[in-house]
């Protein structure tokens, strides 16, 4: 039988808009604080505990112009792209880590996308 070292761990992967993840039940917008809480409160509830975070929140489609400089773009569309790629993740690393505290054990793991430089 091949190793499961995640067997009867509890985990949440935030940002599942796409993919495998849309078939996932439990549905929070993550810049919006209260649901975040109202997400880990259920978990605390469910599951009384967490042990791995996965934060691979992005929210920046709509936002993204690839091969535009940053430069060009309005403040208002920066500090959106701020708020969904980068608030989203202090938001739930931060509601997500009292659950794994408690229990001196967990993972966070967060996740960035892009592998490319950009032209500027």
């Amino acid at each position: 039988m091949p190793e499961q070292p995640l067997r009867d761990q509890v985990a949440v992967v935030a940002g599942a808009t796409r993919g495998a993840g849309r078939g996932i039940a439990v549905r929070a917008d993550h810049t919006v604080e209260a649901e975040v809480e109202q997400l880990f409160a259920r978990i605390r509830a469910e599951a009384g505990r967490l042990d791995v975070l996965v934060n691979d929140i992005w929210g920046g489609d709509t936002l993204t112009e690839w091969g535009r400089p940053f430069w060009e773009l309005t403040v208002v569309q920066g500090q959106q792209m701020l708020e969904r790629t980068v608030h989203s993740h202090i938001i739930t690393s931060r509601h997500s880590a009292p659950l794994m505290i408690e229990r001196d054990a967990g993972l966070i793991v967060e996740v960035t996308d892009g592998d490319t430089s950009l032209p500027w």
